[in-house]
Formats: structure tokens, C-alpha cells, sequence
């Protein structure tokens, strides 16, 4: 007897789609886009993910446009911000974070892109009070949308404290004029040098549908002690806005603060004192001063010695300053109000000083604005949406209470302006998207251009980190302090094309499908369909729900979901 080979093993002559095998499960894998906790964190809701993409392939065009969709002023905000999201980046879970703010400068420096303009058949008309990042910020999204926009500042020029508070070797005027210009380009009316008024105020409530308060904290704050009328006692914002210079040489400098202005200060002192003693005395000890790391620790590679959990009581001298006494003092948080409170010790030390720069913060001029909007500590009060107890009068940035930082008074101009055009006031404006579980707006969004669902936030552990290679973070190359001493050129010399692509491409792309084709291939039931790059459809007759697609996914964008 003579077999035949069919005898022996199992042939099919017909095709193994008659097996449906979708039927033996009861979910199904689902393509479903998030955000990285990167994008929630950022004040500015910029989606990096997807700008680090397109860095990764060397088109800084796109990237830049990505950017402009949430933040008008990335070659500020990739000099200046405080980078929240680097310490959310689930990259560093592996090895290092990725250097998100050097990329952005980047983009800024090598990109080329123009921010989204919409037409409006009856376009609102919306009167800005304040030229700083908040109010910058809202005129750049209104104008986005379609609406006309008039901005009322009080200096020269435009910018606040982009423009007079942050010195040259951080934000050189350069970058400031090229980024302020996208801003002009798109047709707001402007006047400079107006300072505005309660009739003034009343006046532009009464011409334009909406007006927006991004008045700033413009007074310093006095410590109220004993001699700080003395000559030669400054204070910090005024003094980097050179509103008083330091007059003849000084041989002993001292700082008062722990923030930004403080380390800013000192080091503008450094540069235009390059033989005296600089020092910096802060309520704070150390290892809590609330200034960026890195300006923190640039000043102390310029020489500058920094001493916390010291106060002072006194300035004292013959007529000039000559020393001052400082008493140690422990900073507290009121458990209720969330304020701080300085404990005063009993242990006295004299500093000698012919310069002091008092750097305590800013206090608002609100005397002018109507009562009924301020709160008990002069600032105004608004919901997060910038909205007012006053019909069409909105606020935000610093005048409002919100972190003082760029990026955050970005994203409160940015509220209030998708606020302003839903003219909305009361009740809970639906129609803001907000990231993740954060108050921060996403104006892609809003115009319906970003599909991705902003309440996924991917987590480190839903990320399949298997196929990543370890490897170090890129940081971007300083001037030597020795040098950088001697004038304002910038610090940081920021990256090179191809190291910024380098680093973008240690991105884990989290929630966001890198078309690395893994659910395709590992599919044992063929049950992927690959359409296009990124594009993905699920057979669901033949997947059975074994969820080996989910679980290998590096991006964490697939996920098993009930098949109804």
C-alpha cells in the first residue's frame, strides 16, 4: 500500500479565515493615544511627545509648529523654564530624563513655522492691560482665534519681565525681539508707554467686549527694618531693570533672597563688580531654596557664596550702609493657610556690606481696581478660568496669585483667552480640555486639532521598556565660569542640530504610537492589519483577545478593552 504524504500530515486545502478564532474572547485590543506625564506637568500643555518625534527625524519645522500650537515663546521658555516636565519624564524611571527644555530651545533656533490663525466673520475685540507673558500670552491665542486684540503696557516696549527682569547671559535680546516679533506679525494694535488707570480702565471696558489684566507685581517688597533707607540699599527687580545702578565700585555685595531674582541679581552684580565679594543670605536653608538648580549652581561656579536659614533685622552704618546684621530664623508653612512664616532664632552675625540688593519678592499696584475683585491680600481674585466677579473683566499671572513663573503665567493668558472666547462667565466653561488631572488647558484641544484623549496618562508601568537601550542624557556645553564672568553672553550653548535629534531620540514616546510595528509582528493570529505608518486596525473575527499586542507595546498605546 502507497501513501501519500496527505495521509501523514494534516493539509488544508482551503483558507484558515474559515477559523474564527475572535470568537473565543471577550475583549479586544484598542489604539488609543494618550499623553506622557511630560505633557501634563508642562504649565504650557505643549504636546512633547510629538515635538521630540519630529525632532528625532531632524524636521524642526514641524516640531516648531507642534510647539506654537500651546506656547508662543518656545526660544524663551527653552531658556528660562523651570521644566516641570523633566522631573515627571518616565525615562528617568530607566536611566537619565530627557533634556526636554535644551530640545525646545533648539527647535526655536533651527525651526521654521508660523502660529495657526483662524478667521472670525464677527471677531471679538479684547483690550490687553500689561505687556508681560501673561498678557503676551493671551493676545497670541485670541489672535489665533480670529479675534482683535489691543495691548496697553506701560514701558517702551513690550516684554515685562522677559524684557527688563531676566538678564542677557540667560535670555539674550535677541531671542526675546525674534519671538516677540511672531507676536507682532500677527497684527495687534499696541501702545506703549500708557499706564492705565481707573478711568482708563472704565474707558476699555466700555470699547472693547472683554479686557484682560496682566498687570504683574510691579512694586518691590519692603522688609521694613531698621536703616533700609540707607544709601546704597537696593532692590532686586528694579535694579536688574537698571531703573539704579550701582554707582563707583563695591567691595563687599550682599544679596538678600533665595529665588531667581536673588541668584540673578548676584550675578549681574559679579558682572559689573568683578572685584567684589558677592554674597547671597536666604531665609531658606539650602538644599530648599526655591531658585532653578541650575541658575543655583552657576552662580556658585562664578564665585558666589550662598548662606541660607539666615534673615536680616538691620542695615547699619553711617549714612551708607556699611554691614549688615542678620539672626537665624527657620522657615515654616501655616498647615491652614499654606503661607509661610519666618520663626526667628537668637544667634546674630554681622556681614559687612557697601552694597545690599534687597530681593523679597513683588507686591501688585491695584489701588486703582475696583474693590469688588481684589482679595484680602490686594492681589485679584478670578476663578482658574481668569474670570472676575466683574462681567468681561478677566486677570491673570502674577496679579492673580499663580506660580510666578513664565510658563505659568503662559498658560493662565492661555485660559483666559479660550475663556474670553466662549464668552463665558459663569458657571463651568465645558468646552476647556484640560491634561490629565492638572488645571492646565490644551488649545490644540480646544480647536479640535489634537485627537489624543488628555485623561490617559501613561504611567511608567504601562510602558514595555524591554527593547530600550540604556543610555546617558545629552547636556548642553556652558561657557567656563572663569569667562562667562566677564560679560552677558549666554551661558548655556545649547545643542547642535544633530545632538538635539539625538536626544529627542531617547524619547519613550509615551502615548504616542512610534510605528515600531511589535503588535504586528508578534500577532499570532494575524489579526493586525497595518494600513500605514502609525495606522493600525484590529480583524475582529480572527483576534481571540490573548493581549500579547498590549502587553509588547513600548508606547502603551494599545490596550484591552470589552468587545462592546
Amino acid at each position: 500500500m502507497c501513501l501519500s504524504y496527505e495521509d501523514l500530515v494534516p493539509v488544508s486545502r482551503s483558507s484558515t479565515e474559515v477559523f474564527k478564532t475572535g470568537l473565543w474572547g471577550k475583549k479586544r485590543p484598542l489604539y488609543r493615544e494618550g499623553i506622557g506625564p511630560c505633557r501634563q506637568a508642562c504649565p504650557c500643555g505643549i504636546d512633547i511627545p510629538s515635538v521630540l518625534s519630529f525632532v528625532s527625524k531632524g524636521d524642526f519645522d514641524r516640531a516648531l509648529g507642534q510647539i506654537l500650537l500651546e506656547n508662543p515663546f518656545p526660544g524663551i521658555c527653552g531658556r528660562v523654564c523651570y521644566h516641570p516636565c523633566e522631573l515627571s519624564c518616565n525615562r528617568g524611571r530607566l536611566d537619565e530624563t530627557v533634556s526636554v527644555r535644551s530640545i525646545e530651545r533648539a527647535v526655536s533656533d533651527y525651526g521654521k513655522a508660523s502660529p495657526v490663525r483662524l478667521s472670525r466673520t464677527k471677531p471679538k475685540s479684547v483690550a490687553i492691560v500689561g505687556g508681560g507673558p501673561a498678557g503676551l500670552s493671551c493676545a497670541y491665542f485670541l489672535l489665533s482665534m480670529g479675534h482683535k486684540v489691543s495691548i496697553y503696557e506701560k514701558d517702551q516696549a513690550i516684554g515685562g519681565v522677559l524684557r527688563y527682569g531676566i538678564p542677557a547671559y540667560r535670555l539674550p535680546e535677541s531671542v526675546l525681539e525674534r519671538e516677540i516679533e511672531r507676536l507682532l506679525s500677527m497684527g495687534p494694535d499696541v501702545h506703549t508707554g500708557v499706564k492705565v488707570d481707573g478711568s482708563l480702565l472704565n474707558e476699555l471696558l466700555l470699547a472693547h467686549d472683554s479686557v484682560f489684566l496682566a498687570l504683574g507685581l510691579e512694586e518691590p517688597r519692603r522688609l521694613d527694618i531698621e536703616g533700609e533707607k540707607r544709601d546704597g540699599v537696593y532692590y532686586g527687580l528694579p535694579y536688574l531693570r537698571g531703573e539704579r545702578p550701582i554707582v563707583g565700585r563695591c567691595k563687599h555685595a550682599v544679596v538678600i533672597g533665595g529665588g531667581d531674582v536673588a541668584m540673578d541679581a548676584a550675578r549681574k552684580l559679579l558682572r559689573e563688580q568683578p572685584t567684589a565679594k558677592v554674597s547671597i543670605y536666604a531665609p531658606e536653608q539650602f538644599d530648599s531654596l526655591p531658585a532653578l538648580k541650575e541658575n543655583l549652581e552657576e552662580a556658585m561656579e562664578e564665585g558666589i557664596e550662598i548662606r541660607g536659614g539666615l534673615i536680616p533685622v538691620s542695615f547699619e552704618g553711617d549714612g551708607r550702609v556699611q554691614k549688615v546684621r542678620f539672626v537665624d530664623v527657620k522657615v515654616e508653612t501655616d498647615p491652614v493657610a499654606g503661607q509661610r512664616r519666618f520663626v526667628r532664632g537668637k544667634e546674630a552675625m554681622d556681614v559687612e556690606a557697601d552694597v545690599v540688593v534687597i530681593c523679597a519678592g513683588q507686591v501688585p499696584r491695584t489701588d486703582f481696581l475696583p474693590s469688588q475683585i481684589l482679595d484680602e491680600r490686594g492681589l485679584v481674585r478670578c476663578d482658574r478660568y481668569g474670570r472676575t466677579r466683574m462681567a468681561r473683566l478677566f486677570a491673570g499671572g502674577d496679579i492673580v496669585g499663580f506660580k510666578a513663573t513664565v510658563a505659568d503665567a503662559i498658560a493662565s493668558g492661555k485660559r483666559a483667552a479660550m475663556a474670553i472666547d466662549m464668552d463665558s462667565h459663569s458657571g463651568e466653561p465645558p468646552d476647556i480640555p484640560l491634561l490629565g488631572n492638572s488645571l492646565l488647558p490644551s488649545f490644540s484641544h480646544y480647536l479640535g486639532i489634537d485627537r489624543k484623549e488628555t485623561g490617559k496618562v501613561l504611567a511608567f508601568e504601562a510602558l514595555n521598556t524591554i527593547p530600550v537601550p540604556f543610555s546617558a542624557a545629552f547636556r548642553p556645553e556652558k561657557e567656563r565660569p572663569g569667562q562667562r564672568r566677564k560679560d552677558f553672553r549666554e551661558v548655556s550653548k545649547g545643542f547642535r542640530e544633530k545632538e538635539a535629534m539625538e536626544e529627542a531620540g531617547r524619547c519613550l514616546s509615551c502615548g504616542l504610537c512610534k510605528g515600531c510595528d511589535l503588535c504586528f509582528l508578534v500577532c499570532p493570529d494575524v489579526a493586525i492589519v497595518r494600513k500605514d505608518l502609525k495606522v493600525f486596525s484590529v480583524k475582529d473575527d480572527y483576534c481571540k483577545a490573548c493581549g500579547v499586542c498590549a502587553r509588547v507595546c513600548p508606547c502603551g498605546v494599545l490596550e484591552m478593552v470589552d468587545r462592546e
